[in-house]
């Protein structure tokens, strides 16, 4: 027998999950010995209970599973499943004063009980014959009555309460070793792409700032290129005022991701304390708003303030001049626009779960609590940021906007691999694959209940995610200039942005081929929580993506002369 690998059931208690007691296996697989010929010279129990689970090693002090409780098993050896519909559950506790107990730990052993009659139903007693279906697909599908029953035993343990996530993260660590490892791998491998594409790009901008210094002397020698387009990419680009806001908002998120992953790797947080990571986030992002303000109002001052607009009557773009009306909806929309948006889908996504009846809603006191640090925490430092960010100097780069007195010259034709979906795809295929390893284990550590302790693997693979969008979006970047396209403020936010189109999928694709949620409103969590996830990769990419590419924009039309 072994381990059906797909459906499985997955059960919390008092916020533990409950684990699969292994210990019935090996009476199971003693049974059905005699008709395995395989395993006639195989006297070693740990053997016998490697090949139950599809050749994994199974340490054996390690008694039990806790990834969730199969549906059943299946047989090789004889047509048919076996349907578990008996639960044993066995759960710990633990006096911690003299009067007052918790519980500390979960498992359960399942198995199958064929019940004829409804007294032997309900005195959980049944033949030892199981509830057997023939494998393999149904000719003809007939409904079946299957009663399901279940019995509770209560240990006492010395396990403290302190200590009741020990034994979970053993599992963690006994099963995927080698998760570490292909992560690792993937993380290494794209580090070193990302050095050589760094390599490449650093070698051609060379070339190129070469060109532009040799051509002060003689500014004949160059009629193309990047320095043709210098004023025109040096523009303030259209709708400033939201890339402005977005850019801000993606900064502020990238210091909370990093600061919540570094305090999770080096244990200041720990899955061990239920809701502290939760909580920790929460706080840090309010404490941490002046970082939007500040870097919004950065963005927009340097391009001096100017908001394209579309003219109603003319086929063409009118500057709306810096003014208080402006700054205002600025210093408004930084810490609400998006913090908005998402905590009023928070809040329709709260109400279905009430109306639905689960356990799981969020209680009225705290959403106020989160409405008051929002309001009196984060919206008053993000406005005292974008202060401090309109009164800071440019350093250099207000000097190097152009006013847009001319219109733009028309863009070429540009190569299939350059063309805006085409170049946004191919941006995101290889930062997506430094952080797919990991997606899988957040994953289920947010929709099977498993418990997700790898923050150092994850605070890696954030570096490499970020560190690999910015890389390959400079050189997308390059790559548009040289070809004529001079579009590169917005296209650098997006391009930098594009590995959360391949995070979103991927988790559709999980919805589909792995979790397979039937309800309703199961889906529509899942999707709604996987697309704020995305878009929160989103913002985080692509404004790292945009400053950097800023920055590098910057250092090469900061050697070209106006003429």
């Amino acid at each position: 027998m072994r381990a059906a690998p797909s459906l499985v059931y997955n059960w919390n208690i008092d916020h533990l999950p409950v684990t699969e007691n292994l210990k019935h296996l090996e009476s199971e697989h003693d049974d059905d010995d005699d008709d395995d010929d395989d395993d006639d010279d195989d006297g070693d129990d740990n053997a016998k209970l490697n090949k139950l689970f599809g050749g994994r090693r199974i340490n054996r002090q390690v008694w039990y599973k806790g990834d969730g409780i199969r549906f059943g098993r299946y047989d090789r050896h004889k047509p048919y499943i076996m349907f578990y519909n008996h639960f044993n559950f066995e759960i710990e506790y633990h006096e911690h004063v003299p009067g007052q107990y918790r519980v500390v730990g979960a498992a359960v052993t399942p198995e199958s009980k064929n019940y004829t009659t409804q007294e032997s139903a309900a005195k959980c007693s049944a033949p030892k014959s199981p509830i057997s279906f023939p494998a393999g697909r149904p000719q003809n599908a007939q409904s079946i009555n299957i009663t399901y029953s279940y019995s509770v035993k209560w240990i006492k343990s010395d396990v403290r309460w302190a200590s009741r996530w020990d034994k979970y993260l053993a599992l963690r660590g006994s099963r995927i070793r080698w998760k570490p490892l292909i992560t690792l791998i993937v993380v290494s491998t794209s580090t070193i792409l990302c050095a050589v594409l760094s390599e490449i790009a650093f070698c051609f901008v060379l070339q190129e700032v070469t060109k532009i210094q040799q051509a002060k002397s003689n500014p004949n020698t160059i009629t193309s290129g990047l320095k043709s387009l210098k004023e025109v990419a040096l523009r303030s680009p259209k709708n400033t005022l939201l890339l402005s806001v977005l850019v801000g908002n993606g900064c502020h998120l990238f210091v909370l991701a990093l600061l919540t992953i570094v305090f999770a790797a080096i244990g200041v947080l720990s899955p061990e304390k239920r809701g502290s990571i939760a909580t920790m986030a929460i706080y840090t992002y309010s404490f941490t708003s002046i970082i939007a303000g500040y870097t919004a109002a950065y963005c927009f001052r340097a391009y001096k303030g100017e908001d394209f607009v579309q003219d109603e009557d003319e086929n063409e773009e009118t500057i709306i001049k810096t003014d208080l009306t402006l700054w205002s909806t600025l210093f408004l929309l930084t810490p609400v626009l998006i913090p908005g948006l998402v905590f009023a889908t928070f809040l329709v996504l709260n109400l279905v779960i009430v109306v639905r009846g689960s356990d799981g809603a969020v209680p009225f006191p705290a959403i106020l609590k989160l409405t008051g640090l929002w309001f009196f925490v984060s919206i008053p430092l993000s406005l005292l940021g974008s202060l401090i960010g309109k009164k800071r100097p440019m350093n250099g780069y207000k000097k190097l906007v152009f006013k847009s007195n001319s219109p733009a010259p028309e863009i070429p034709k540009l190569p299939f691999l350059l063309k805006p979906i085409t170049r946004t795809m191919l941006a995101g295929l290889l930062p997506f694959t430094a952080v797919a390893a990991e997606l899988a284990l957040i994953a289920n550590s947010l929709w099977l209940n498993q418990v997700f302790f790898m923050f150092g693997f994850l605070m890696a693979t954030y570096i490499i995610l970020v560190l690999g969008s910015v890389v390959i979006t400079i050189g997308t970047v390059y790559l548009m200039l040289l070809a004529g396209d001079y579009r590169w403020q917005w296209s650098s936010f997006i391009l930098s942005g594009s590995p959360a189109i391949y995070v979103f999928l991927s988790c559709l694709s999980l919805l589909i081929f792995r979790y397979s949620y039937n309800g309703l409103t199961a889906i529509l969590l899942y999707v709604s929580y996987s697309f704020l996830l995305s878009a929160a990769i989103f913002f985080i990419t692509g404004s790292i993506g945009f400053l950097s590419t800023w920055a590098f924009v910057h250092y090469i039309y900061s050697s070209v002369r106006n003429d």
